[in-house]
């Protein structure tokens, strides 16, 4: 069993009764800095295994175009920051919106932002294609890429 977990009591409770956590709008550091070690450690004193870290749904906008996406991206999930406790993961990394989460650029930019959620701790990845029609092809390539990875 996966709980969704963000805040340090709900962490504490997901170290020591479920198999791991599902995060949305935590970017990296938040994630290796607060969210994996109250895990671990609720974990490792339950005498648990080392939790999952399921994070997303992750967008993905392969582009050229990165201020035209991120404006896009703003649209879609810029309401997340309203929410007291997605606020909390954004106002950790130092972030103003949900979209500065959203991983945007070419390829290599993208794989980059990837990268750096498996160094800080995630196991599991779901990434979510919020590209325009003109990147559509570019983005769901890049996210086969990923997965066959």
């Amino acid at each position: 069993m996966l709980l969704a977990a963000l805040g340090p009591q709900m962490l504490r409770l997901c170290g020591q009764r479920a198999a791991g956590s599902i995060l949305a709008n935590a970017g990296p550091n938040t994630i290796a800095e607060h969210i994996k070690p109250e895990l671990d450690a609720a974990a490792q004193a339950a005498g648990r295994p080392q939790p999952r870290i399921v994070g997303g749904p992750m967008g993905v906008h392969v582009t050229s175009d990165v201020e035209a996406a991120r404006t896009r991206a703003k649209r879609k999930v810029g309401f997340y920051a309203e929410m007291p406790s997605y606020r909390a993961m954004l106002d950790r990394e130092g972030l103003s919106g949900a979209e500065q989460l959203v991983l945007i650029g070419s390829e290599d930019d993208v794989l980059d932002g990837i990268r750096r959620y498996e160094e800080a701790g995630v196991t599991d990845l779901y990434l979510c294609d919020l590209s325009s029609r003109a990147d559509r092809e570019r983005t769901r390539g890049l996210i086969q890429h990923a997965v066959r990875g």
